[in-house]
């Protein structure tokens, strides 16, 4: 993560805006070295630091209405610290998933 501010407040929390770029893509259409903006809820308080450096997200796409557009906003308690071990089993899982979808498209199934 490599920006962040507080772009809404309501009583008690923060809409933060966090600017990031991709370095290594699990899922999606993102691709490494893409700079990604992406919005994360938190309780009011938090320290802009606590979104910079390297961590994993989980992000899902949203349509906002007020602003008609989709925007990315983070999974409710999905931020990780990026360590190799948690990377190692995000990789073993990406790589299942990729094999199920080859065998399924293989055999006929949709």
């Amino acid at each position: 993560m490599t920006e962040a501010e507080v772009a809404n407040r309501i009583v008690g929390l923060e809409d933060w805006r966090v600017v990031c770029e991709i370095i290594e893509p699990f899922k999606g259409k993102v691709r490494k070295g893409e700079r990604l903006v992406y919005y994360h809820g938190a309780e009011a308080g938090f320290r802009k630091e606590l979104f910079l450096g390297e961590k994993i997200v989980f992000l899902q796409r949203n349509f906002h209405e007020r602003e008609r557009q989709w925007v990315y906003a983070a999974i409710e308690n999905s931020t990780l610290a990026y360590n190799q071990n948690r990377v190692r089993k995000l990789r073993i899982i990406q790589g299942l998933a990729r094999h199920k979808r080859r065998t399924n498209r293989d055999n006929g199934a949709v």
